[in-house]
């Protein structure tokens, strides 16, 4: 990376601006290595997003560009582009009882890669569950509320 530099010299009124150029942190194999690890020990809570567990995927993952505050780099790669898209968009529908997806995830840190794969399994989303589960409250609530009317009702009754 080019930067300017701005200096004064001594005795002189004028700044100058000199170009410098400077270099990526460079890491050592050892530090890369632990790098790659961390990144794969720190995979699932990283792309899961609203998802309780990777067996069980009903909404979008999350696929970072890059990962460990940007020493990492990630590009993300499914097996099956028609369910989960290069982003982690869910896409389409699975089977009924789950799809199993290949998810590969390339690592990259200075000249050094390395290729991370992994399976989830994506079942479809709960809206309707979501839906029925709010009209029988909905329901019972209105069940509920017609008991109370009735008992008061009841109650103030006089002979």
């Amino acid at each position: 990376m080019e930067t300017d530099l701005e200096v004064q010299v001594e005795g002189e009124g004028e700044t100058q601006k000199i170009p410098i150029l400077l270099q990526e942190r460079q890491y050592s194999d050892q530090q890369i290595d632990e790098f790659f690890q961390q990144a794969i020990e720190d995979l699932e809570s990283v792309i899961l997003g609203e998802n309780i567990s990777m067996q069980e995927v009903r909404s979008s993952l999350e696929f970072p560009s890059s990962v460990l505050d940007g020493k990492v780099k990630a590009d993300w790669f499914t097996d099956d582009l028609g369910l989960i898209d290069e982003k982690g968009n869910l896409v389409g529908e699975p089977a009924e009882g789950g799809t199993q997806v290949q998810i590969t995830v390339n690592f990259s840190c200075q000249d050094r890669e390395m290729d991370y794969r992994f399976s989830v399994c994506v079942f479809r989303r709960c809206v309707r569950r979501k839906r029925n589960s709010k009209k029988q409250i909905q329901e019972l609530l209105q069940s509920e509320e017609q008991k109370k009317v009735q008992e008061e009702q009841l109650s103030f009754r006089v002979k």
